[in-house]
């Protein structure tokens, strides 16, 4: 059904008014909404990769001796800004490399027989987990 006014047809000037001029507009938001939150995410990992690194790497790779409550307290560092990211984005980490470095975390310093945790002897492995998250 069609109304005609004049021989104009009112529905056809205002479909192609939406389709020219609103809905490119819309998209054009739509898109830049979704850019924006994909660039916010990449962001936020980036940051939580050189927060654990810049832990990790002043400890464990200086080419010195280090103490035991030394490794324990970036253990502990670690673990707890990996877990309050894994609270706050829980859908922004790797879980399996989550895991496995809460895991080398909880583990701490000595393994089962009482010699330090081969996890902690291969610096290059945790930062490898690191930037898997």
């Amino acid at each position: 059904m069609s109304y005609i006014i004049n021989d104009i047809l009112w529905w056809k000037i205002s479909l192609l008014g939406f389709f020219n001029g609103w809905l490119p507009g819309l998209l054009t938001f739509l898109l830049g909404l979704l850019l924006s939150k994909i660039s916010s995410r990449r962001k936020l990992k980036n940051n939580l990769r050189e927060a654990l690194l810049s832990i990790f790497i002043p400890t464990f790779n200086l080419g010195r001796e280090i103490s035991e409550p030394q490794i324990l307290q970036a253990l502990t560092e670690l673990r707890v800004t990996t877990n309050t990211y894994r609270q706050i984005y829980p859908k922004l980490l790797n879980d399996q490399a989550a895991e496995k470095l809460n895991a080398i975390c909880n583990k701490g310093l000595y393994g089962q027989n009482g010699e330090v945790s081969e996890e902690l002897k291969n610096p290059q492995l945790i930062i490898n987990i690191i930037k898997a998250l």
